[in-house]
């Protein structure tokens, strides 16, 4: 089978978990990554500004489970059980509702705790290159090249890929570009 390369640009939640499933496959990944490498100690605080914990369902414990039980035996290390969320009323009553009618619940896990454990997931794929400090530039969908910019050193680079995966946020330049 000829080898598939893939093009993920943008290296939290979605595009590190991308990387992954993709490297499972056996495609060739590189994933570009606009901000440097959070897991770098010198780097750490760059997610933890950007939102409380995240809510991660049994769905998303599936989609690790599928990947790696262990990797999801790692999330579930750093979790917190939320049984139920609080009401607050405009008259400053409070009140606790159950997300569950049989006491299930879902859990807190930190942005930066799950995009770091992806990100080494995906790291010890040996198909999968981790650019980071590059900004999407453009691409040409049609011929699967992609523009980056090393921010760092303000050079351009290109890369050719058999697809391209906009996993850039919700203000993707990826598919602003599609558009």
């Amino acid at each position: 089978m000829p080898e598939r390369r893939v093009v993920i640009v943008g290296g939290g939640l979605v595009g590190s978990l991308a990387a992954c499933y993709f490297a499972k496959r056996g495609w060739t990944v590189d994933l570009y990554e606009k901000r440097p490498d959070i897991r770098l100690p010198e780097h750490s605080d760059l997610v933890e500004h950007r939102s409380i914990n995240l809510a991660i369902s049994e769905r998303g414990f599936s989609a690790l489970r599928r990947l790696d039980p262990e990797l999801e035996a790692r999330v579930k290390e750093h979790v917190i059980p939320m049984h139920g969320r609080m009401i607050h009323a405009l008259d400053g009553k409070q009140t606790s509702q159950a997300y569950d009618v049989f006491n299930k619940h879902i859990n807190s896990v930190g942005r930066s705790t799950l995009i770091k454990l992806l990100l080494d997931e995906a790291s010890s794929y040996s198909c999968v290159t981790l650019h980071f400090n590059y900004e999407f530039v453009k691409a040409d969908f049609d011929t699967g090249r992609v523009e980056l910019r090393d921010v760092e050193r303000s050079e351009q680079a290109s890369v050719d890929a058999d697809l391209v995966v906009g996993a850039d946020g919700a203000f993707s330049r990826v598919r602003q570009r599609l558009m």
